[in-house]
């Protein structure tokens, strides 16, 4: 398939998903990572669209009691790169090309752990007949679903069957 990131995913940090080895070959194995057992750490940065933001990082804090959605979940918002920026995990999902995104950093009283979703309250934007809501991190609780995201070149769209 075609590379959908532009660089590999290598890079500042990763979390090992298989067991680690033991014994003499162990030392051997940690310095031979290999990505496909590598959960990559990331960060979102903001890079075109018509506002004046560009280079901002996607994060999340709950020191504002507006972006506090609820118990469980916070708003997501993006920061001017001085300020904060969010570690993410991209963590393997069901299906190639997804991504389930955890937030592995904390700060501004978000705990770490919990993940990107979307709030369920859709609302409508009448001017330009769109619909949107809004970006969240949501605790993982009980058996409730993790969302998953898909990485996709700009000039494709996903349709829900994993196609273009």
């Amino acid at each position: 398939g075609s590379m959908i990131l532009a660089r590999p995913l290598r890079g500042r940090k990763g979390r090992k998903v298989d067991a680690r080895p033991t014994g003499p070959s162990a030392v051997l194995a940690e310095a031979q990572v290999d990505l496909e057992h590598l959960e990559p750490i990331v960060r979102l940065r903001h890079v075109t669209s018509g506002t004046d933001q560009i280079g901002w990082y996607l994060d999340a804090q709950r020191s504002v009691a507006r972006d506090q959605r609820s118990r469980t979940s916070t708003l997501v918002s993006a920061h001017e790169p001085s300020g904060a920026a969010g570690d993410w995990c991209l963590e393997r999902g069901s299906a190639d090309g997804q991504f389930r995104l955890r937030l592995v950093s904390e700060g501004f009283s978000q705990p770490s752990g919990w993940y990107l979703d979307v709030e369920e309250d859709v609302r409508s934007d009448a001017q330009n007949e769109r619909h949107f809501c809004d970006v969240i991190v949501r605790k993982k609780t009980g058996t409730s679903p993790i969302a998953e995201w898909f990485i996709e070149p700009e000039e494709e769209e996903y349709t829900a069957d994993g196609g273009a």
